[in-house]
């Protein structure tokens, strides 16, 4: 019995060798259609390329009460409250301190009784404001006692053009990562950079600044004589090296890889339809053949077709580095799997149709249905 069946199967091979050679413009169109959709996802690969982003591995530092405001070409009005003698000398300190150490533009103080009447200002200004320093809590300072503070900075988002918390922790931003941008000299491209647009906007310098005074302050009550204002500095994280995500292109790879499959399962299909609708397996049964022989035959012949395919397609992919170098042989084998997935499939079509027309429209639609579904 074995050998009968290794007979026919080596009979029909042969014959499928012979229908492929007749028919070599559907064997070409089988392989064509693939490769022409690889060439489109090698052609989009080659056209996007993303840039690898820098590695950043001596992060550079920047003196707070010392780094330019992002706009220094017009003065500031920073509004206060409320306005008692302790809040207005500590205000009026911090202001000359930032005026001294030349960060920017001229700013103004400006007190009020209270937070309503600050607010009320502040609706009605013309965009000149930088910003607001609300005190909670104000201690009465007395001789030998160290006076306590707690204060809210308040800074208007859309005024002060600060970034979004979204583009804040992008991980990707090159100008994050330029060496060149992360000059602070160099207020064209150190402001692209969200994280250096953040600490310029104003917030960083005013904080120190009051800090600063009531740090010094701190230090008169407890008898110091010998103060030094502090360094407030800001550093990057070292970042190591980035490739920018391309998952968009992978879902179009696996969309496309699909519909480059339909077309040989539709002539595939056709192929085991039309022997079932003309009688002809039917016919070779009647003479002996076994199923088996019939199945694994074209099996086989099919076989050789997805693998072909797969290769063609890890050539190209391999030459349009569409996949990673360490992953093209993990490329050729799941195409190839896939290509025997859907060959199963269309065995398991053949019984539901007797028409090869109609298997071969219905064999494209299903497999990209189930294959995307």
């Amino acid at each position: 019995m074995g050998s009968v069946v290794w007979r026919q199967l080596v009979a029909l091979l042969r014959r499928n060798f012979l229908l492929k050679r007749r028919k070599w413009k559907q064997a070409v169109f089988e392989l064509v259609v693939p490769v022409y959709f690889a060439l489109i996802l090698g052609a989009v690969k080659l056209g996007v390329n993303p840039d690898k982003r820098l590695a950043v591995t001596t992060p550079p530092c920047w003196d707070q009460t010392a780094t330019p405001f992002r706009n220094n070409t017009n003065s500031h009005v920073l509004l206060f409250a409320p306005n008692s003698p302790t809040v207005q000398a500590i205000m009026n300190q911090a202001v000359m301190s930032m005026g001294s150490t030349n960060i920017g533009p001229q700013v103004v103080g400006l007190g009020f009784s209270n937070n309503t009447d600050l607010e009320a200002f502040y609706a009605q200004s013309n965009g000149s404001v930088i910003g607001a320093v609300v005190f909670n809590t104000v201690a009465n300072v007395t001789a030998g006692e160290i006076p306590m503070y707690q204060y809210d900075l308040r800074f208007d988002s859309d005024a002060a053009d600060l970034p979004t918390t979204s583009t804040l922790f992008l991980d990707n931003n090159g100008f994050c990562r330029d060496p060149s941008a992360l000059n602070t000299s160099d207020r064209a491209n150190t402001f692209q950079c969200p994280t250096i647009a953040l600490l310029s906007s104003g917030f960083m310098q005013v904080q120190a600044a009051i800090d600063t005074v009531i740090l010094q302050m701190a230090a008169t009550a407890s008898g110091m004589t010998d103060f030094n204002a502090p360094r407030v500095e800001s550093c990057f994280m070292p970042k190591r090296d980035f490739q920018p995500q391309t998952d968009y292109l992978q879902t179009l790879t696996a969309i496309y890889m699909v519909i480059a499959y339909a077309p040989m399962v539709s002539i595939f299909l056709s192929n085991l339809v039309t022997e079932k609708e003309k009688k002809i397996k039917i016919g070779m049964k009647m003479m002996g053949l076994a199923d088996v022989s019939l199945w694994l035959a074209w099996g086989i012949t099919y076989a050789f077709v997805m693998c072909g395919a797969a290769g063609i397609i890890t050539i190209i992919s391999v030459a349009t580095k569409l996949f990673s170098p360490t992953e093209n042989f993990l490329v050729f084998i799941l195409l190839f799997l896939y290509g025997l997935s859907v060959m199963a499939f269309s065995f398991m079509l053949v019984p539901f149709f007797s028409k090869a027309t109609l298997a071969s429209a219905f064999g494209s639609i299903a497999t990209i249905f189930f294959s995307l579904f």
